[in-house]
């Protein structure tokens, strides 16, 4: 109904904008995760970690006293996680990783389907006109262009500004800067390529007819959360964590 009534707004600024959230057709997914993820940019304003996103796990892993890195877990039996170093018991063990990882280490553990963007970025010393705003477009081969610089000033030198803008196709750096330009109205050919990430699982597929919320607790002693259990995005990783840390908090009690 919203998409009849208001088609010109759905074709030329929604469906774009959500083509970036989403990474993929908006219509491929399921109306209620959609609806989800439009009122979280509704009620909140979106935003970036000064220092960059690497700073959540940084936050997240400060008050535990004893944390172990750089082993890889290769099974997970009763109780029990088995690295490519060690083995270690726990009363719960909780597995936060991608679907596809998941999978691996928990028998029966369906696996979503992943998609995959190529994200570039650019410096340049233009000072880009209404470069505060987030840029889509139907027209274009990418789903948006941002400038980083602008969201924090952290994020480029004086006098710099940090360009990104991601596609859902493996795109080339001449056709991102040809793209760019299109998008600010401006001669890219002067922009330097800073990095390009090719992310073959940005995102879990999240189709019509999947819960919003699936199975978190697998078993008495196990867990699985992550972004393929909820909405696909950090917020759906993040809200499972929350839920089956209050989930375990209560059967310690």
């Amino acid at each position: 109904m919203y998409v009849s009534r208001f088609s010109n707004l759905y074709q030329d600024a929604l469906e774009p904008f959500l083509s970036g959230v989403v990474l993929t057709d908006p219509q491929q997914i399921a109306a209620d995760v959609v609806q989800e993820i439009l009122q979280s940019f509704v009620k909140s304003l979106p935003g970036v970690p000064a220092l960059g996103v690497g700073e959540f796990p940084k936050a997240l892993a400060k008050p535990i006293k004893n944390l172990t890195l750089s082993e890889k877990v290769e099974s997970i039996t009763t109780n029990s996680v088995n690295t490519n170093k060690s083995s270690y018991k726990a009363r719960y063990i909780v597995v936060a990783t991608d679907s596809i990882s998941a999978s691996k280490l928990v028998t029966n553990l369906s696996t979503s389907q992943v998609l995959s963007s190529t994200t570039s970025y650019f410096s340049t010393d233009e000072k880009i006109a209404n470069s505060k705003n987030l840029v889509v477009s139907k027209n274009s081969k990418l789903v948006n262009s941002i400038v980083m610089s602008e969201v924090s000033k952290k994020y480029a030198p004086v006098g710099k500004s940090l360009v990104s803008a991601t596609s859902l196709t493996n795109i080339t750096e001449k056709e991102f800067k040809e793209e760019l330009g299109k998008l600010w109205h401006t001669n890219t050919s002067s922009w330097e390529s800073v990095a390009r990430y090719e992310i073959q699982h940005s995102l879990p597929l999240h189709l019509p007819g999947k819960k919003k919320v699936g199975k978190l607790q697998i078993n008495d002693w196990l867990f699985v959360i992550g972004d393929h259990m909820a909405i696909p995005s950090q917020q759906g990783a993040m809200q499972t964590g929350e839920l089956v840390a209050n989930k375990i908090n209560q059967l310690m009690q």
